[in-house]
């Protein structure tokens, strides 16, 4: 039992348990909409995938 609760000390450690991480970065991101046929639903996934995304590319 000594060695499982050094082996989880260890990954605790490891995974920082109970301290507060640094707020991430913000990233750009690309979000892909595979497209099938021009419909309402499909506006409504790509106007969904521009409010995700950083920016657009046509």
């Amino acid at each position: 039992m000594e060695w499982v609760n050094r082996s989880y000390a260890c990954i605790g450690a490891r995974l920082e348990l109970g301290k507060t991480p640094t707020p991430p970065r913000p990233r750009r991101s690309l979000v892909v909409v595979p497209v099938h046929a021009v419909t309402r639903l499909t506006r409504d996934a790509l106007a969904a995938a521009l409010s995700l995304g950083t920016g657009w590319w046509p």
